[in-house]
């Protein structure tokens, strides 16, 4: 073969290689976006989406709020792990974003930009608006389906996360993750409980206040989709994905890839909702 047909050959092996799909896992589209809340902070996050999101190919969505002491980058926080996986392994956009004070996100109540660890009564009650406006941001994004989006909070997050699903005048988020969730108010139980959304949520079976309270939001809802995990172990948030079950059988990844499943089924598996128009004979 002479050196010509050699090179020749090279070139359409490898073009035939550079044609060939990579995995799934190595693709998905990773922007940093900011939005403001009502009352004066710019959050900032990490927006993920599945390729090809954009203007008519509409994915659903989900709102990461990361544990206390975290954020939203932090290697130890597995959330940060479930954002990264949800757009290639469940085909479902993640916001993870820092909240108030937390890294990158300052308001003007924080002039510095240092991480603030001590907040104020006021500014700790207002945290919900930077889930009410992260969901708005979502809503309105091109590429995301604002009739699919839904919320994964865990540990402290809980209370903000719900009271802005009350709170929110665009369609309320269409599924809940909540992890070893507590201090929920009675209103926001009480909302939990009125309304038809699946909940993942799981507390550890050791933290007793923590473990009723998540099973009061699972026994009373009203969606049969719902579904509660019981580890036994002293974690609370993403670690309880992490330990062993009633069963005391390890985990590991198994209830992480459980999650990314039901997250599919309950959010994603929802279809996409469009507006269309016809004409009838009569002219209408």
């Amino acid at each position: 073969m002479s050196f010509v047909h050699k090179c020749i050959s090279m070139f359409f092996l490898l073009s035939f290689i550079l044609s060939i799909p990579t995995h799934a896992d190595e693709h998905f589209i990773s922007k940093e976006v900011k939005y403001e809340t009502e009352d004066g902070w710019t959050i900032r996050g990490t927006l993920r989406l599945p390729p090809g999101a954009g203007k008519g190919n509409e994915f659903p969505a989900m709102l990461m709020l990361h544990e206390e002491g975290h954020d939203r980058l932090d290697s130890g926080d597995n959330d940060s792990e479930i954002a990264h996986r949800l757009p290639f392994q469940a085909g479902i956009a993640s916001l993870a974003i820092d909240w108030r004070g937390r890294e990158t996100s300052m308001g003007n109540h924080q002039p510095v930009p240092d991480e603030l660890h001590e907040f104020s009564t006021r500014v700790e009650e207002n945290r919900y608006l930077d889930v009410k406006a992260g969901l708005e941001f979502l809503a309105d994004y091109p590429g995301i389906d604002r009739l699919r989006l839904g919320i994964f909070a865990s540990h402290f997050s809980a209370e903000p996360a719900v009271r802005a699903m009350r709170e929110i005048e665009i369609l309320p988020p269409r599924a809940l993750v909540l992890l070893g969730g507590y201090n929920l108010s009675p209103e926001s139980k009480a909302y939990l409980a009125s309304v038809d959304i699946p909940i993942y949520t799981g507390a550890s079976i050791l933290d007793r206040a923590v473990f009723l309270d998540m099973a009061e939001v699972y026994a009373k809802s009203k969606n049969r989709n719902s579904f509660m995990i019981a580890p036994v172990s002293a974690g609370r948030g993403m670690n309880l994905l992490h330990h062993s079950n009633l069963n005391r059988e390890e985990q590991t990844d198994i209830s992480v890839i459980g999650l990314l499943e039901w997250l599919g089924t309950n959010v994603k598996n929802l279809g996409r909702v469009e507006a269309v128009s016809f004409k009838t004979r009569d002219g209408w």
